[in-house]
C-alpha cells in the first residue's frame, strides 16, 4: 500500500553514484522528506511504496537494460496524478 500522507513533502533521489545522492539528499533535507535510490530496481520499490511530489533523477544511470529514460516513463505508472 502506499503512503498517500507523504505525497506533499516528499522528494526522491535517484542516482548510482552515492557521493551525489547523498549531497542532494542534504541539501534537501529541511522539512522535506527525502528517500534516496542507488539504482533502477531501488527507484522502482520506492515509488511502488510511495508517492513523490518531486522525483531528481539520473538520465544517464543504466541497469539491466534499463535507464533513467525508460525509468522516468515508468514514473507515471506507479505515481499516476
Amino acid at each position: 500500500m502506499k503512503e498517500n500522507k507523504a505525497f506533499e513533502d516528499s522528494i526522491l533521489v535517484v542516482d548510482d553514484n552515492i557521493e551525489i545522492t547523498r549531497a542532494r539528499s542534504l541539501l534537501l533535507g529541511g522539512g522535506f522528506n527525502v528517500h534516496t535510490a542507488n539504482s533502477i530496481a531501488e527507484a522502482k520499490k520506492e515509488l511502488r511504496h510511495r508517492e513523490y511530489s518531486v522525483i531528481i533523477l539520473d538520465f544517464d544511470l543504466e541497469e539491466d537494460r534499463e535507464d533513467g529514460v525508460t525509468l522516468s516513463n515508468l514514473v507515471k505508472q506507479y505515481n499516476p496524478f
